[in-house]
């Protein structure tokens, strides 16, 4: 009885919502003229559909990250998945872009930290040691971290987010601000409230959509990153596949285009991760 409650609530919120706001439904002819109005203003401007993610190896195949999609970046434990979600904030940031950033792993400490190390170029020692810092260090520290602090970057690091508060989170700052880029890292430490009789891959598959649908809903691009299991699959949910529009996976030796809903996929690009830069970064730029 109380599922069924629940569904005809549901159902009559559907209705009540779809009564009280407009149409999305377009015409071909007004679909089409907003693609056209689209592709002359990106070919005027000499830029992608999508922000940069910081990488040209990803950008070239994907054309940026763009309104309404949501990225996967999967891998093992320590491959890189942060750095690489870190890295296309911090490029987005800089691009003039806003960004919030859900890390349900890491203090926002250690964002600001690895931002600043990865996006604009921070000594890593200087930040792990403080104390053995030289002054032109401690200069650099400051100089670099006056520019973050004029980003659009916004920072949320409660480990006990649901897919509803990030939902709301992403509505208020956007009502706020603007946004167009949202990171969370990552989609397994999402709190669940779990359904009773639902499995753990049900509710990953839940909140992945929610994500998905915080993407089409406010235009922005959703990333977030996802764990592999033993057989080195998407853990958990298939669906993290399903309704991702874009899945990038990082192996040892280079970051695999495993799905691209607008573009080619199954390239393997030459990226490697560099931990002492806090970047993903060409083979070609790796030192001997």
């Amino acid at each position: 009885s109380e599922d069924v409650e629940t569904a005809a609530r549901e159902t009559m919120e559907a209705v009540t919502s779809a009564l009280s706001t407009g149409s999305n439904t377009l015409s071909a002819r007004e679909a089409t003229g907003r693609f056209m109005d689209r592709l002359a203003e990106l070919q005027s401007n000499g830029e992608m559909p999508g922000a940069s993610t910081g990488l040209d190896e990803i950008d070239a195949v994907t054309g940026g990250v763009k309104q309404g999609e949501l990225w996967t970046v999967a891998a093992e434990t320590s491959r890189g998945k942060s750095v690489l979600l870190l890295q296309t904030a911090g490029a987005a940031a800089k691009q003039g872009l806003n960004v919030l950033v859900f890390s349900l792993e890491m203090t926002a400490d250690e964002v600001v930290s690895r931002v600043l190390v990865g996006t604009y170029g921070i000594p890593i020692e200087a930040v792990n040691r403080p104390g053995s810092a030289t002054k032109r260090e401690l200069e650099m520290i400051g100089t670099k971290s006056a520019k973050f602090i004029q980003t659009g970057m916004l920072i949320n690091d409660d480990p006990a987010l649901t897919a509803d508060r990030i939902y709301a989170e992403v509505e208020r700052a956007n009502d706020r601000k603007g946004l167009d880029v949202v990171i969370v890292d990552y989609v397994q430490l999402m709190s669940g409230e779990r359904k009773r009789g639902e499995t753990e891959a049900e509710e990953i598959s839940r909140n992945v959509k929610r994500l998905k649908q915080i993407a089409k809903k406010f235009k922005v691009s959703v990333l977030t990153a996802s764990q592999l299991n033993d057989e080195g699959k998407l853990f958990a949910s298939r669906a993290i596949g399903h309704h991702s529009d874009v899945v990038l996976r990082i192996f040892e030796d280079g970051v695999k285009v495993q799905k691209n809903r607008n573009g080619p996929r199954g390239q393997k690009l030459n990226l490697e991760m560099a931990g002492e830069r806090q970047r993903s970064v060409s083979f070609s730029e790796t030192p001997d």
